[in-house]
């Protein structure tokens, strides 16, 4: 489900939950709505904000990281580096947690097809645990990620991916955004997977609405 307020041109999305187990991103992600919904006057003319709360619903209704077909959604998109075979959180080798093939899956295409027609100026993409941002490098992704770690307190990691993560890292949504689209994304890693953290993250969420 994608929550829609504003109706502008320029669209920004907020998402959240592509690993089920991230509970704190999707709580995140209604607490936004919410913070949205009680503000909706706040959003500047011409900006259109998109929540969508959860990427990846069957792991989240069952608490597991990977979709019930076993594939991690967020190693699944068709990127230069994706790979079938890939590795774990825990560097162990994960057979066929890429999918089948690139884009295999439901989720993937749909959250594809969407960003695809929307063309937003930005996607946020939440995560947890790594206390960080993570910029993909298209158009200004890379201001937007420097601001938000300064409003939020995460460490940026821009540009370091392969030093940022203890595991190998291919096919993810981020990148796809950039290679196919030029849509500029940052990645956000809460420091909890349980505990939302919206008042670290609430000043930053706005400014992206009006950077």
């Amino acid at each position: 489900n994608a929550y829609i307020f504003g109706s502008g041109t320029d669209s920004i999305v907020y998402t959240g939950a592509i690993h089920g187990n991230e509970r704190s991103t999707r709580l995140l992600m209604e607490r936004w709505k919410d913070e949205l919904e009680a503000n909706v006057r706040s959003i500047p003319q011409g900006k259109t904000v998109v929540v969508i709360p959860q990427l990846n619903p069957d792991g989240v209704a069952t608490g597991s990281r990977v979709n019930t077909r076993n594939v991690d959604l967020n190693r699944n998109f068709s990127t230069s580096d994706w790979r079938k075979d890939i590795t774990d959180v825990n560097n162990r080798p994960f057979a066929g947690g890429g999918g089948a093939e690139a884009m295999s899956e439901a989720e993937t295409r749909t959250i594809s097809g969407y960003i695809q027609r929307l063309r937003p100026s930005l996607v946020l993409s939440y995560h947890s645990i790594g206390g960080l941002v993570a910029a993909n490098q298209a158009g200004n992704s890379a201001a937007r990620a420097s601001l938000y770690s300064q409003l939020s307190g995460y460490r940026n990691t821009t540009g370091q991916t392969s030093t940022t993560f203890e595991y190998a890292v291919s096919g993810t949504a981020d990148d796809w955004y950039a290679e196919k689209l030029g849509v500029a994304s940052v990645l956000v890693e809460l420091g909890s997977h349980s505990y939302h953290q919206f008042p670290l993250n609430q000043k930053a969420m706005w400014a992206m609405i009006n950077a």
